[in-house]
C-alpha cells in the first residue's frame, strides 16, 4: 500500500471515528434532556401543589408554568430528528464490487459523504444544544421570578 491508499483510509477511518462520536454523544444528549426534563416537571408539579398554601399563590403557578415550558423546550430539543450514524448498509456497495472499483475510489466517495453527514450532524446538534440551553434559561428565570416576587411580597408585607 503506498503513501496515498494510506492518506485515504486514515482519512475514511477518522471521518467514521468521528460519525461515532457524534452520535455517542447525541445519545448522551438527549438522555440528559430527558432527564432534565423530568426533573423540571417535578419542580413545576411541587410548586403548583405548594400554590394551595400561599397568599401570593399566582406567583407559583406563573413560576410553575415556566418550569413547564421549560419541560417542554427539553422534551423538544430530546425529540427524534434526522441524524447520520456511522456505518453503512453493504448493498450500498454492490455497485461497487459488481464494477470492481479500486477501494482508494470508493473510500475517496464514502469519505465525501461522511463530510457532508458530519456537517448535518454538526449543525443538528447545535440546534439542540440551544434549544437545551434556552430550557436551561427559562427555568432559571421561572425559579427567579419565584423567589424575588416572594421576597418582595414578604418585604411589603413587612412594610404594612
Amino acid at each position: 500500500m503506498d503513501n496515498f491508499s494510506a492518506a485515504i483510509r486514515e482519512a475514511y477511518r477518522l471521518a467514521d471515528q468521528r460519525l461515532e462520536w457524534q452520535f455517542t454523544s447525541a445519545i448522551a444528549a438527549d438522555q440528559r434532556a430527558m432527564g432534565v426534563a423530568g426533573m423540571l416537571s417535578a419542580a413545576a408539579a411541587i410548586l403548583a401543589a405548594l400554590a394551595e398554601n400561599v397568599t401570593a399563590s399566582w406567583l407559583l403557578l406563573v413560576g410553575s408554568g415556566g418550569l413547564v415550558i421549560a419541560t417542554c423546550l427539553a422534551w423538544y430539543s430530546a425529540r427524534p430528528t434526522a441524524f447520520y450514524a456511522p456505518g453503512a448498509e453493504f448493498s450500498n456497495f454492490k455497485s461497487d464490487i459488481d464494477a470492481a472499483r479500486p477501494i482508494d475510489d470508493v473510500l475517496t466517495e464514502m469519505g465525501g459523504f461522511h463530510d457532508k453527514h458530519i456537517r448535518y450532524n454538526d449543525a443538528r446538534m447545535i440546534t439542540s444544544s440551544s434549544q437545551m440551553k434556552w430550557a436551561f434559561r427559562v427555568a432559571l428565570g421561572s425559579v427567579a421570578l419565584v423567589i424575588i416576587g416572594q421576597i418582595a411580597l414578604g418585604f411589603c408585607a413587612c412594610a404594612l
